[in-house]
């Protein structure tokens, strides 16, 4: 009996040590939970009444007139400043620190690094619109005493107006035939207050340049009477023609037009595709585009040849391995050829010998392929190129 009192006494004896633990621990304010007007009266060390936190000795920044400016629309190329004034609205002076940029701007000094209370200082924040993208928005950061903005964050923001373009963006011929002689007409806009004038224009290709011919013609636009392109000033009418008898194939070039308005000269790109009287029918393995052949490890290939012709007209054609010299070989089976009224259908075989040494003709480049000339007497084609991408290899 007195065994079981004993062990009684002693489990509640242990249970009110441990209430007054815990009563003890309660009564204790972590840290981190401490009422932040407190900590500010501790580490401040004044005397103030709750109702007055005004008497507390802090920073506080303001931006006069707001802390975003939107530039509106600027052209490319131009260059904005904005400063923006910071005032300290505290009653604590605060040390400030230019942090940097998120983007190309530039941000100039400040006048002050201490602001006194009731001081200002400018910081000036520059912005060159050389992006092309039509809207822009851009950050850059000052580091302040202010408990309620270690950094303070500037944007700019704005849009951006090409000072000249091309209307439209580029030249499509589209397919045109080697016979045709090539008309297009397109427009170049300035946005400059000052007047517009073209000094050259220049056709990329140099082994076509001869054949290219353009005129224009500059006018000062009234007001309103570009429909969405009311900051537009001047514009150039521009007309390009280009000669018959273009190479077939791709047509893939520019045009570079210099103006007083920019120090570089403005490129607008000329894409189509020539056809002409002689096509090469290469079937799957052929791309067209590039005119190329690709063979892989395949040591024959067979494609056809469309040659047009008018009536009473003779054409000629015979085929050329150009490069490498003599290692393709090239049978043109005129006895097996289709004649039409108009056109034939010719029958083209190529071979690799089966004694020919190894060799890649492969890369991105048309110089690292193989080359096969057709020759005619057509006026119009008289070589049509084909490329040819194998690999001989050991057998």
């Amino acid at each position: 009996m007195k065994l079981i009192l004993t062990a009684i006494l002693i489990g509640l004896s242990g249970v009110g040590i441990g209430y007054w633990r815990f009563q003890q621990s309660t009564s204790v304010k972590l840290e981190s939970f401490i009422d932040p007007l407190e900590r500010i009266k501790k580490e401040a060390g004044v005397e103030f009444s709750e109702n007055d936190i005004s008497s507390i000795p802090r920073a506080k920044l303001e931006v006069v007139g707001g802390k975003e400016f939107n530039f509106g629309k600027m052209q490319a190329g131009t260059e904005r400043s904005h400063a923006f004034v910071l005032r300290n609205i505290g009653n604590a002076k605060t040390n400030l620190k230019v942090n940097g940029t998120t983007c190309k701007c530039t941000l100039g000094d400040l006048d002050k690094s201490v602001l006194e209370p009731g001081e200002e200082t400018k910081v000036l924040l520059t912005w060159k619109a050389l992006t092309r993208a039509p809207e822009f928005s851009q950050t850059a950061t000052i580091g302040t005493d202010d408990p309620d903005q270690t950094e303070l964050k500037l944007v700019v923001r704005g849009l951006i107006s090409e000072t000249i373009l091309f209307e439209p963006n580029e030249i499509a011929i589209g397919d045109v035939s080697s016979r045709d002689r090539v008309q297009r007409k397109f427009t170049l806009l300035s946005c400059h207050e000052k007047p517009l004038e073209i000094s050259e224009i220049r056709w990329a290709s140099e082994s076509t340049q001869k054949s290219v011919h353009t005129k224009y013609s500059i006018r000062k636009i009234a007001p309103g009477e570009i429909q969405d392109r009311e900051d537009v000033k001047y514009v150039a009418d521009i007309e390009l023609e280009i000669d018959s008898g273009l190479p077939l194939g791709t047509l893939n070039s520019k045009l570079f037009v210099t103006t007083n308005i920019l120090d570089d000269p403005l490129e607008i790109g000329v894409n189509g595709f020539v056809v002409g009287p002689v096509r090469i029918i290469g079937g799957l393995n052929f791309d067209d585009s590039r005119s190329l052949l690709q063979m892989g490890t395949d040591r024959k290939a067979k494609i056809s040849l469309g040659v047009r012709f008018e009536e009473g007209f003779e054409p000629k054609v015979e085929a050329i391995a150009v490069r490498p010299e003599g290692f393709i070989r090239v049978h043109l089976d005129m006895e097996k050829a289709i004649r039409r009224p108009t056109q034939w259908i010719i029958p083209v075989e190529l071979e690799v010998p089966e004694d020919s040494k190894p060799l890649s003709l492969n890369g991105s480049n048309p110089s690292n392929f193989g080359k096969v000339e057709f020759r005619t007497n057509i006026e119009f084609s008289p070589v049509v190129p084909m490329y040819i991408t194998l690999e001989v290899v050991d057998r």
